[in-house]
């Protein structure tokens, strides 16, 4: 959403939050932006024309989303639905975790428990 203003006041477009909202709304339901709720207190577009399908890594420290793609995914998924007898109509896959940066700043601040070589003899 943020996105949408800024780009929109730099080409000197004054338009109101809702009618962003409601025509987010209309492109969802037409289907061409995705909708994404990843639990962060608010949502989340992608355009899906012209976009190959991809799935998500959602970073649970700094927030950041990371696009992929993935061949043996979707053969897995393929492999997985004739398994079951399930006729694959579409599906999403968000994984949620810690991304590198949030992980090397997070071990930069831990301290290692000491610990000591000594005999105690």
């Amino acid at each position: 959403m943020g996105d949408i203003e800024r780009a929109l006041r730099e080409e000197g477009v004054a338009v109101g939050k809702a009618t962003v909202y409601r025509t987010l709304g209309l492109l969802a339901t037409a289907g061409l932006v995705q909708e994404h709720d990843f639990g962060e207190g608010f949502k989340r577009y992608e355009p899906l024309v012209a976009q190959s399908h991809h799935e998500h890594l959602i970073c649970l420290s700094c927030g950041k989303v990371v696009e992929f793609s993935s061949e043996r995914l979707e053969r897995m998924k393929a492999l997985i639905a004739e398994e079951h007898g399930f006729r694959h109509h579409h599906h999403r896959l968000e994984i949620y975790g810690f991304c590198r940066e949030c992980q090397m700043r997070d071990a930069a601040t831990l301290q290692p428990a000491h610990t000591s070589h000594e005999d105690p003899r």
